[in-house]
């Protein structure tokens, strides 16, 4: 079946990447769906794309093993604060905490999971179900929530939600990139 270009509305994928491969991949997988791809080598640059041009991005792909950020609190920021946005979670070398195990997809890459995921997440809306167990404490989400109403800097929220989440497993140097 072949994939139409939405009307009106962003046409842009947002990556969070600083894996080239990963980059050239998700070209390829957004072209399929007639999407356009801007890519973000850290987390912090990231979050202030989307920041800056909310509304120019029609969803958003995570590699967990972004630099800046851990990707559970990217994973956390855009599900607090921009629930709208569907979000495709990639994970790597490092090990996942909590609710973000298994609930993305595994490396290596392939292909035609990714472009399957990119069209179900573009069918289905926002990021995570809100059956997720929220992966900061609610002191953080509650600091961060009132971060955000004071200054409306998305990167700043970011930094209050990481001061209150568990600290992920160090990377063990195992498992395919």
């Amino acid at each position: 079946m072949e994939q139409r270009k939405p009307r009106g509305g962003p046409s842009i994928v947002l990556l969070m990447s600083g894996d080239r491969r990963l980059r050239d991949a998700l070209r390829r997988a957004v072209a399929v769906h007639h999407l356009q791809l801007v890519h973000a080598t850290a987390a912090l640059a990231g979050l202030e794309l989307l920041q800056r041009f909310s509304e120019t991005f029609r969803l958003a792909v995570v590699d967990t093993d972004i630099t800046g950020l851990p990707g559970s609190v990217v994973m956390e920021t855009l599900r607090q604060f921009r629930p709208e946005l569907p979000v495709v979670c990639l994970s790597g070398r490092r090990a996942l905490a909590g609710a973000l195990a298994g609930r993305c997809l595994g490396r290596p890459i392939d292909e035609a999971r990714l472009t399957q995921a990119i069209g179900s997440a573009l069918r289905g809306g926002g990021p995570p179900p809100d059956d997720w167990a929220p992966l900061a404490g609610p002191g953080a989400i509650a600091r961060a929530h009132e971060c955000f109403r004071v200054s409306g800097d998305l990167v700043e929220a970011a930094l209050e939600l990481a001061r209150g989440m568990p600290v992920e497993p160090e990377e063990d140097g195992a498992g395919p990139v």
